[in-house]
């Protein structure tokens, strides 16, 4: 009762103020007008618990994680990714490409794993093109931090 009676005299007191201040307009008519709905509302805050379960009841609800949804964003996230790492290979060892990756479908998007299949390796030479592989697997798995296969 106690804790009723000073926020009645609180919501009295904060109008007043307000009413003081605001200016004589139609702005001021809308302030004065919010000010005594507020005091209304305090003053009938007891009245559901009254009558009983209240009407402003909640019922429990909980939060699930939307698995779909999670998944879809995964799957854009990792058609951004595959043309990404592919440039990235292109400007870097000057081979071309076909990239896929996989992220986990959690908060973060963590990348799993990232597979490359080189396709043309711009080198001329021979076997210049058997160190071409360890050195992008490495590179990626540097920068990206998760495994990478690369053939």
């Amino acid at each position: 009762m106690k804790t009723y009676v000073l926020c009645v005299a609180g919501a009295v007191l904060l109008a007043a103020v307000v009413t003081v201040i605001c200016p004589s307009g139609r702005m001021g008519k809308f302030v004065r007008g919010m000010g005594k709905l507020v005091i209304l509302a305090v003053l009938l805050s007891p009245l559901p618990s009254l009558f009983g379960k209240g009407l402003f009841r909640f019922s429990d609800a909980s939060v699930r994680t939307d698995a779909g949804y999670l998944r879809r964003c995964a799957d854009l996230l990792e058609q951004r990714d595959a043309p990404a790492v592919e440039a990235y290979i292109m400007d870097t060892f000057g081979a071309q490409s076909a990239a896929s990756t996989e992220r986990e479908a959690k908060e973060g998007f963590a990348l799993l794993k990232i597979t490359v299949k080189i396709t043309n390796d711009g080198i001329n030479g021979q076997d210049g093109h058997i160190n071409i592989v360890t050195r992008v697997k490495e590179a990626l798995e540097e920068r990206y931090a998760c495994p990478a296969e690369v053939t």
